[in-house]
């Protein structure tokens, strides 16, 4: 339980850095896609339905322990943290003594703010500095980067290195990047499945997933990037390259974070 809290915190940690690099969506709305579960980047365990989004928002208004203490969080929050808005809290996930709750970054495509409540008796020694808010509290909170969640596979995201594929193009190279807390080696071309393509009207999107073995003990390094070779089923024309992994879809380009 202690090291499965201290990867938690690290893996906020990180996102708090990776999150600015992305760019909003409004807790609320919805692209079409509110079928598909979701996660945080590095938080695998937290998935939750897109659907989600949707929910009621001010779940700090609740008259509960988690909302209390979330409340009471938000009103007196550490003065090196950015800070976060009173209202507005959607509950994206819960189990037995623990509540996530989300809130949308204004202008951040893709990024939300989230804190972890939980009930006290199931704080390590390390958290027992923290503040108490009663009979639960504040154990970690961040940024949040969206992407899509498979429950077999890692989610990769993809980059064009050099010129946008012309109109004429039914082939090109994605540059696809994996989970970049493994051990800083490429992915090898055999472990990336073959990516999902959504030609539509006006984008063509594509999402890839990837094979990922974690073994022991491991550095966040940015792993390095793998060709792949994308067919079409037509040419591109003026349609827009999305990719897919990433929640709500966005361009790619040669500046995209690693996870």
């Amino acid at each position: 339980m202690h090291s499965q809290k201290r990867g938690l915190f690290a893996g906020l940690v990180l996102i708090l850095v990776l999150a600015g690099m992305v760019g909003a969506l409004t807790l609320g709305s919805g692209d079409g896609r509110q079928g598909e579960a979701l996660y945080c980047a590095g938080l695998r365990e937290f998935s939750f339905a897109a659907s989600t989004l949707g929910s009621a928002r001010d779940a700090q208004a609740q008259q509960n322990d988690p909302a209390i203490a979330l409340r009471k969080f938000l009103a007196a929050q550490p003065a090196h943290h950015t800070p976060m808005p009173q209202t507005g809290w959607i509950l994206l996930w819960e189990r037995p003594g623990q509540r996530w709750f989300g809130h949308n970054r204004p202008g951040e495509a893709g990024t939300i703010d989230t804190v972890l409540v939980e009930r006290h008796e199931q704080w390590g020694p390390e958290y027992l500095s923290l503040p108490r808010q009663g009979p639960w509290g504040v154990v970690t909170w961040g940024g949040c980067s969206l992407a899509r969640f498979n429950p077999a596979l890692h989610t990769a995201h993809w980059v064009i290195l050099g010129p946008y594929p012309p109109p004429s193009a039914t082939r090109f190279t994605a540059w696809v990047v994996t989970p970049s807390c493994f051990d800083g080696r490429p992915t090898p071309p055999e472990d990336i499945h073959n990516p999902e393509i959504d030609i539509r009207a006006d984008a063509v999107t594509i999402t890839f997933f990837a094979e990922v073995e974690q073994r022991g003990i491991y550095d966040c390094q940015e792993r390095p990037r793998t060709a792949y070779e994308v067919t079409l089923s037509e040419p591109l024309g003026t349609r827009q390259l999305l990719d897919g992994g990433l929640y709500p879809p966005r361009a790619p380009d040669g500046s995209r974070p690693s996870r």
